[in-house]
């Protein structure tokens, strides 16, 4: 198996945001992912935040312009 890839996750908003983020960690890690805290040296970045935070998360991501850009918005 080959390896997989670092994931850092940024959460924004209420503390069952942040729950649900510190959930998503845990399965991560048990999937045998790389977990880093540093957004720029992870290899994909997950943004856990509330639809009333989306439209600045947006900005935030648009303003760094990431290299590889992927977006999944569920």
């Amino acid at each position: 198996m080959g390896d997989k890839p670092t994931i850092a996750i940024s959460h924004l908003g209420c503390e069952k945001n942040r729950i649900d983020t510190e959930h998503i960690l845990g399965l991560l890690v048990e999937a045998g992912y790389s977990v880093d805290t540093n957004e720029d040296l992870a290899d994909y970045v997950i943004v856990n935040t509330s639809t009333l935070l989306l439209t600045s998360v947006l900005r935030r991501f648009l303003v760094k312009k990431p290299a590889n850009p992927c977006w999944w918005i569920s």
